[in-house]
């Protein structure tokens, strides 16, 4: 079994890790976290919520938040 957390970063969103691994645990499932980031094609600005380093962090975080309760997780970027 698999669980997905997709992940940005937000409050209600800081709350995904915590369940996933308990629920990991119970079901023996694996997790993958997502964070979507930008594509951007010519010399379009990109807006500040589109950070590409803003949606690696935010990948970061979550590792660091599962792997404290023994989840090795998969980052899907």
């Amino acid at each position: 079994m698999k669980i997905l957390i997709a992940y940005d970063g937000g409050e209600p969103a800081r709350r995904a890790p915590d369940t996933g691994a308990r629920l990991a645990k119970a079901l023996d499932a694996t997790i993958d976290v997502v964070s979507v980031g930008p594509v951007t094609t010519g010399r379009l600005a990109e807006a500040p919520w589109d950070d590409r380093s803003v949606h690696a962090a935010q990948l970061r975080e979550a590792d660091a938040m599962l792997r404290e309760q023994g989840i090795e997780p998969t980052l899907l970027e």
